[in-house]
């Protein structure tokens, strides 16, 4: 920092232990390193967006460099612009539309003309999985193995629990289970949930 563009400097390292001094010169020939000319680099654009939401708006927080000038994009059309002074992107509340990817795009330029670009996709699921079993199970029966079958109206992991004991835990939409039953009241629990993080949970 504070030294001229466009030259080369030359350096030496120097250490003490107590009155010691030992300087390293690099065999006499020094270190060296030469400044950039001017600014080339683009400034940086540190930010990180989920795959799928389940809620509408998304608040984008993100770090840039100081007094660039943010533009940012929805579905290629400019919706937000300005100048950040504290080095982070702040964009609140941001409108997405729900059911479909959402194409997310920030354009970052610094002071030297220098131009970054970020493009991310948001998948927008407001809709709570539905489960579905083919047939309802029975309040009594006189078997101790039960077949459930059924399905999830999309795909989502699937977590099934008998008695308090998961028996069933993964991605699916159709399921077809085999249940060894206890000689007692069996309470039986399924949980659905998406890749938005919609859940939803019936319990026989």
């Amino acid at each position: 920092q504070g030294l001229p563009n466009a030259t080369q400097h030359f350096f030496k390292v120097r250490s003490a232990d107590g009155n010691v001094f030992v300087e390293d010169d690099n065999g006499g020939t020094l270190y060296g390193f030469s400044t950039a000319a001017f600014d080339t680099f683009a400034p940086q654009i540190r930010l990180s967006m989920p795959a799928f939401l389940n809620t509408a708006s998304i608040d984008l927080i993100g770090e840039t460099e100081f007094g660039v000038a943010l533009k940012l994009f929805h579905d290629g059309v400019l919706i937000r612009a300005y100048q950040s002074t504290n080095g982070k992107i702040e964009f609140s509340d941001v409108a997405l539309t729900p059911d479909r990817n959402n194409s997310i795009a920030i354009e970052a330029q610094d002071s030297a003309g220098n131009q970054a670009n970020a493009s991310f996709f948001v998948f927008v699921d407001v809709v709570t999985p539905a489960i579905t079993l083919a047939r309802e199970l029975p309040a009594l029966t006189n078997t101790s193995v039960l077949d459930i079958f059924g399905n999830v109206s999309e795909v989502a992991f699937l977590n099934v629990t008998l008695n308090g004991q998961q028996f069933f835990a993964q991605e699916a939409q159709a399921f077809a289970l085999n249940l060894s039953l206890a000689e007692s009241q069996n309470i039986l629990v399924f949980v659905a949930t998406d890749r938005a993080g919609n859940s939803a949970r019936i319990e026989r």
